[in-house]
C-alpha cells in the first residue's frame, strides 16, 4: 500500500487534486446556503418581512441578491475564474448575511462567520501569491 500511495500520491498529483477540492469545501456552505433560500422561499421570505421588518419588495430583493451572489460568485471560486472578485463577493456577504438576519449578537454564528472569511482571506492570499495571470489558487 504505501509503494502505491508514494506512486499515486505525487506532490504535483496532491497539489492537483487540493487546487480543486479546497475551493469546493470552502464554498459549499454558501451553496447549500443558497438552495435552503430557494427550497424555502416562503419561510425566508416570511421571515425577513415578519421578524427583520423588510418590505416584501425588499425582503425579495434582498433573497434574490443572496441566492444570485453566493451562486455565482461560488461558480467563481471553483472554476478558478474571477477568483478575485468571486472571494471579495462572498467576503462582503457573509460579513453582511449576520445583520440581514438580525443574528450578529450570537457568538458562534459570529464566530463561523470570521472562520469562513479567514478561509476566503486565505484563498485570496494564495491566489495573489501565483501571480495575476494565474487562473488558479495555489493549495
Amino acid at each position: 500500500i504505501e509503494d502505491q500511495l508514494e506512486r499515486n500520491l505525487t506532490p504535483k498529483k496532491l497539489k492537483r487534486s487540493l487546487d480543486v477540492v479546497g475551493p469546493l469545501l470552502l464554498v459549499v456552505t454558501y451553496v447549500e446556503d443558497g438552495l435552503r433560500v430557494v427550497m424555502r422561499w416562503g419561510e425566508q421570505l416570511s421571515y425577513m418581512h415578519m421578524h427583520m421588518e423588510l418590505h416584501r419588495g425588499s425582503a425579495v430583493f434582498v433573497l434574490v441578491a443572496s441566492c444570485v451572489t453566493q451562486f455565482a460568485a461560488s461558480t467563481g471560486v471553483v472554476t478558478g475564474l474571477f477568483v478575485r472578485p468571486s472571494c471579495i463577493a462572498l467576503i462582503l456577504f457573509t460579513l453582511l448575511q449576520p445583520l440581514l438576519y438580525g443574528q450578529h449578537t450570537e457568538t458562534e454564528f459570529m464566530c463561523r462567520t470570521l472562520t469562513q472569511v479567514g478561509g476566503l482571506l486565505l484563498l485570496l492570499r494564495h491566489q495573489a501569491a501565483d501571480g495575476p495571470g494565474s487562473r488558479r489558487s495555489s493549495w
